[in-house]
């Protein structure tokens, strides 16, 4: 008797925290948005590149995590090729306002202080 309650508690326990992780989980990605950036190549077969830039992203924000090695990234947003707006950020200042723009998907370019291109998309 000890033994199934025990083990009927012990599953419960396990739900219940494993249905709080979960949501909580979906809150956060909900919450920031999180683009990768990847080297931009030149056409032909290429290794993957083990540096990429990671950005997170909300309503007039955006936040850099930047490798090691790069010192400032030139940032620019653009929309069907149209550069809707550009600025640097740097190590030591990874965050930026920009614009509040509608909601759509947006193209992201960065190149660090070494000329390196790195692309994604960001959608609103």
């Amino acid at each position: 008797m000890k033994h199934s309650l025990f083990r009927t508690l012990l599953v419960l326990f396990l739900l219940f925290f494993s249905i709080g992780i979960n949501a909580e989980d979906d809150k956060t990605t909900d919450d920031i948005p999180i683009s990768i950036l990847t080297p931009k190549h030149t056409k032909g077969p290429r290794m993957p590149s083990h540096i990429f830039i990671e950005c997170s992203y909300s309503v007039g924000h955006l936040s850099f995590v930047i490798p090691s090695g790069i010192l400032f990234l030139n940032v620019s947003l653009s929309k069907n090729d149209n550069i809707l707006w550009n600025g640097i950020v740097t190590r030591e200042n990874p965050e930026t306002s920009i614009p509040l723009l509608p909601s759509g998907e947006y193209v992201i370019i960065c190149q660090t202080d070494g000329n390196q291109i790195f692309h994604g998309s960001l959608t609103y």
